[in-house]
């Protein structure tokens, strides 16, 4: 698992392979980057009351403690004053958990870095259809390759079973 590479964005969207969103890290660092710029440009709705930015920089950096991992396919590029990469959810997939043996393991696995080949009988996912509100993710270019890992790909089996599966393996009895 790779930290997808900000200057190999049209590599990514000829392939659109499987990548790991982490939906937490991607707000974090929204907040993170608007804070910075001034800590006033968040308030309460009453009273316009703000808070330091130390303050701010405490509750973020507790907050990179959670994670939340999706699984996402390149879709597109917007341009505008910040470029954003246009990712879908995969809405519905196999656990990996649940593979059998080392053949299951290198199919998946093949998949996840190549879906549009091979037959959709034997993907282990299901590929979005459609970019609506409830399954499209907005990244800005400047989020990406970053140490906190928002977005990665060149994803393995374990990678998936780890963060988007808790850790759940059938296979070796974990989770």
């Amino acid at each position: 698992m790779k930290p997808a590479d900000p200057t190999k964005l049209n590599q990514l969207l000829q392939r659109k392979s499987i990548l790991m969103l982490d939906a937490i890290g991607l707000t974090v660092n929204f907040i993170d980057t608007i804070v910075r710029q001034s800590p006033g440009l968040i308030t309460t709705k009453k009273g316009k009351k703000t808070l330091p930015l130390e303050l701010w920089l405490e509750i973020l950096e507790w907050t990179r403690e959670w994670s939340w991992h999706l699984l996402v396919q390149p879709q597109g590029l917007e341009d505008g004053s910040t470029n954003t990469l246009i990712c879908a959810k995969i809405p519905e997939w196999n656990p990996c958990g649940r593979l059998q043996d080392n053949s299951d393991l290198e199919v998946y696995e093949y998949y996840l870095n190549q879906p549009g080949d091979g037959p959709n009988d034997d993907r282990p996912f299901t590929l979005p259809q459609t970019l609506d509100k409830d399954s499209t993710w907005k990244i800005p270019v400047t989020a990406l390759g970053q140490e906190d890992m928002i977005l990665c790909g060149d994803l393995r089996v374990p990678d998936v079973i780890a963060r988007v599966e808790n850790g759940e393996c059938g296979i070796c009895g974990k989770g």
